[in-house]
């Protein structure tokens, strides 16, 4: 498949890869960045795909592969709004002394607890 053949047959899945981006990640930034790197691993795996008929199938899965990988990585962060005063998520004094003697750290040893 050429560059160009490949180009068209993006612009053709355009709108359902934004459709299906959109069914996972509910979010336009979200969905663009997916897309965007959907796009670029498909032009890198190109090599890969067996049956040119079958490019948009394939297009769509690396796409769904892209989606679940950002819903892990979002599972596993906090948004800063969401750890407003780290001091008091701790429901005990026990837990008020690590978060003392973390704040007591240099700040080069802090950041790697932070």
């Amino acid at each position: 498949m050429t560059k160009e053949e490949f180009t068209k047959n993006i612009l053709e899945a355009e709108k359902s890869m934004y459709c299906t981006a959109k069914a996972f990640l509910h979010n336009d930034s979200d969905c663009a960045d997916a897309v965007q790197t959907a796009i670029l691993t498909a032009f890198q795996k190109l090599h890969t795909l067996k049956s040119p008929e079958y490019f948009r199938t394939w297009l769509i899965r690396i796409l769904i592969n892209e989606c679940k990988s950002m819903l892990r990585k979002r599972k596993y962060s906090e948004s800063i709004e969401e750890i407003a005063d780290p001091g008091s998520h701790f429901e005990d004094e026990s837990g008020h002394e690590v978060y003392e003697a973390v704040n007591a750290l240099d700040e080069k040893y802090r950041i790697v607890f932070v």
